[in-house]
């Protein structure tokens, strides 16, 4: 198993991981001959699951991989460190090249504790080790070095990642700039703990808090002129769906503490799309770059609040 790569796009490496920063503590990064894949799928807040992928020249040059899984590699990382390491290198950008790479560490030594005979080799344990700076060819110092802990996948670990089955969307609508979202969001978070998400193939988009508590404020905020995308849809449960009048609104119920999470963490610059899946989830796709080049695409998966009748 070998993976080598320059990091040619710090910066774009590192809105990324920022993305998805307050929602987890660790996630897996899938590398395979062509793309990257960033996944949050277990012990995220509220629920929510991020299924992203990149191409890899878009943050990669230099980019070599070989494993016995169809060249396909994935290792569970802690993202704080992995963070960290990445804004080291963002500090020293212009400065030489970044270089990551999987590598074998020995890690502790043994002792009468460890149950080890004295002089036994140390564990040696995988790590994705950093290089940043330093070129011999330019005269420049040796490179600071970072190794991070990683855990690598086993192929019954790998057939368990399953991303979220879902129903076809009700609807796609293009957002609005969500710096703009996230202040309506943070203020509607100060009367509920859920908010309702609408949407209309008139372009129409509204968040709604308040319906379902008992002080009886209730605040709605909408937006106009919102583009929605047409999608072609081979299902046939679509094709058979009768379809409502342009100006009817599909909803889903989110907790709004999930919604705020997705908002606060973004920085990435494009366009971003929603899709609700009415009473199931709401589907949030951020594209990285332009979205008809496609270069890479993070996708945040939002389950659906079902309250009960008492409620």
């Amino acid at each position: 198993m070998r993976f080598r790569a320059v990091v040619s796009e710090v910066s774009t490496f590192v809105q990324i991981v920022q993305s998805i920063s307050k929602l987890s503590k660790k996630c897996i990064l899938k590398f395979s001959a062509d793309k990257m894949h960033l996944i949050c799928h277990d012990e995220t807040e509220g629920g929510v699951q991020v299924w992203s992928q990149v191409n890899q020249d878009l943050i990669f040059s230099s980019y070599r991989i070989e494993s016995n899984q169809a060249n396909e590699i994935h290792i569970s990382i802690l993202i704080q460190p992995l963070l960290t390491v990445l804004k080291s290198a963002l500090a020293l950008e212009g400065k030489g090249e970044v270089v990551v790479k999987l590598a074998k560490r020995p890690v502790g030594q043994p002792t009468a504790l460890t149950g080890s005979e004295p002089g036994a080799p140390a564990v040696m344990k995988p790590m994705l080790v950093w290089e940043i700076g330093g070129d011999s060819r330019l005269n420049r110092p040796p490179p600071l070095s970072h190794e991070l802990h990683i855990k690598v996948l086993k192929t019954p670990e790998v057939e368990q990642l399953k991303e979220p089955l879902c129903p076809e969307p009700d609807i796609h609508i293009v957002l609005p700039p969500l710096s703009s979202l996230r202040t309506v969001t943070d203020h509607l978070s100060r009367l509920s703990s859920h908010v309702s998400v609408s949407a209309n193939n008139l372009g129409e988009l509204k968040l709604e808090a308040g319906r379902d508590e008992r002080n009886g404020v209730e605040v709605r905020t909408s937006w106009k002129g919102l583009n929605v995308p047409k999608v072609n849809s081979d299902s046939q449960s679509t094709q058979d769906r009768s379809q409502p009048p342009p100006g009817h609104f599909f909803n889903t119920l989110v907790s709004i503490k999930s919604l705020l999470r997705f908002l606060n963490a973004h920085c990435i610059q494009g366009s971003t799309i929603a899709c609700i899946c009415e009473n199931h989830s709401l589907i949030i796709y951020l594209y990285i770059g332009d979205m008809v080049q496609n270069g890479g695409v993070l996708t945040f998966f939002i389950p659906a609040v079902i309250l009960d009748e008492d409620d």
